[in-house]
């Protein structure tokens, strides 16, 4: 009885050694939970239980190989005690730790969201999870994993490769997806290489929300079509890029288009407006960009080869059948101006524009008009007249002159 208290002892300071060293190497990396501590002792008591069971069983085979004269109970018990002590420690310490740690690293990558790829140091892939193969094809296998990453990278061994991290596109059946992709290399302590691993995140709608407020950032809203700010930078980018190309700039306006949401409402405004977008985007050139400035006033920037009347004026024509009734008929006037090589403000273009289409905007048997020399010419003078009004009423710089009129009716003189 007394070997087994004295065991009995040496297992509990065995186990007390054991707890402390599990706390102390918890506590290094974070605090110990209170679940973490009951589970600590709920395992020391349970082996405690079970060694204690085992010191009975050793000591009755121990009995039974003194009486077959094999060996002595104490040489016995001693052995025993021993490779228990180094079963004991062995599991532990070593196998448990080991085989709790790996399944459950198993687990979390298995359920993580991400994908995770790895690989050993002979390129051979040996684990992918199943996010990886939601990112492509059902039917892809591990060696095409190999061949597919290693042309994604450019090498052909992936210790070749620098790590990195970049988002790929990649197309399914029925979908685009956007993939964040990381890899990364592995070494021992001794620096030693062990392999390689790729993490894929689906940043799918974290990009797709971007592009949306990327579009709605450059669109309007109710048509579609480019907002000012982007029509702005893109004219001046096409100048920049192609210095060389004569571009014109079309400017149209809707006349007296108020009326239309007086007498029809908004909601017939705006569908007005909205076709009125898609009939341009229909009639005119590809290459042509256009733009909705605000209200009823929208702007084209279009290569000067690629213009043509016909189709401006076709297109003219159509609108104005967009809403025709014996209340209302839409007229729609266009001012054309050459960007010149050093124009820089794309408004005062627009104002050019807007310039000669004013001069037609009376004109119900013409739809567009020129900025030219002559134009530009009356409008100063007109602007002129305009700035020097008020000075010249100061001045008495006016005249007034009666004109006598005598008009004749069937014979009889008229005043």
């Amino acid at each position: 009885m007394a070997l087994e208290l004295i065991y009995i002892l040496c297992i509990i300071a065995d186990y007390a050694v054991m707890l402390c060293f599990a706390l102390k190497k918890k506590q290094h990396h974070q605090k110990i939970s209170r679940l973490f501590r009951k589970l600590i002792i709920v395992l020391s008591i349970a082996v405690f239980l079970s060694t204690f069971a085992m010191v009975m069983l050793f000591k009755e085979i121990a009995l039974l190989l003194e009486s077959i004269h094999f060996m002595s109970t104490e040489w016995v018990l001693i052995y025993l005690l021993v490779f228990l002590e180094y079963y004991l420690c062995y599991f532990t310490f070593h196998y448990f730790p080991k085989d709790v740690m790996n399944k459950m690293l198993v687990y979390m990558v298995g359920n993580s969201q991400n994908g995770a790829l790895c690989f050993d140091a002979n390129d051979t892939c040996i684990y992918v999870n199943d996010v990886v193969y939601s990112f492509n094809d059902k039917n892809v296998t591990l060696e095409d994993f190999e061949d597919r990453y290693k042309k994604l990278l450019g090498v052909e061994h992936f210790q070749d490769a620098e790590e990195q991290t970049f988002v790929r596109e990649m197309h399914t059946l029925d979908s685009t997806r956007y993939i964040e992709l990381s890899f990364s290399k592995l070494y021992d302590n001794r620096g030693l290489y062990m392999g390689a691993y790729i993490s894929g995140y689906d940043k799918t709608d974290d990009i797709n929300k971007l592009k949306e407020q990327q579009y709605r950032a450059t669109h309007d809203a109710l048509t579609d079509l480019h907002n000012e700010a982007y029509f702005t930078e893109a004219v001046l980018e096409l100048k920049k890029s192609h210095p060389d190309t004569i571009y014109y700039l079309v400017y149209t306006d809707i006349k007296d288009f108020k009326l239309v949401n007086s007498l029809f409402g908004y909601e017939t405004g705006n569908d007005i407006l909205r076709r009125f977008s898609t009939l341009m985007k229909t009639s005119l050139p590809e290459e042509a960009i256009v733009a909705r400035l605000v209200s009823d006033h929208f702007s084209i920037c279009i290569p000067k080869e690629s213009f043509a009347e016909d189709q401006l004026i076709q297109c003219l024509i159509d609108a104005q059948k967009l809403q025709s009734t014996s209340e209302f008929q839409l007229h729609i006037h266009a001012g054309i101006y050459e960007i010149q090589p050093q124009d820089e403000d794309v408004s005062v273009m627009c104002d050019f524009a807007k310039m000669a289409m004013q001069t037609v905007k009376n004109d119900y048997n013409k739809l567009y008009a020129y900025h030219n020399d002559i134009l530009m010419e009356k409008l100063l003078k007109n602007k002129q007249m305009i700035n020097e009004l008020e000075a010249a009423i100061e001045n008495q710089q006016f005249v007034i002159y009666l004109h006598f009129c005598q008009y004749f009716h069937k014979g009889f003189l008229l005043h």
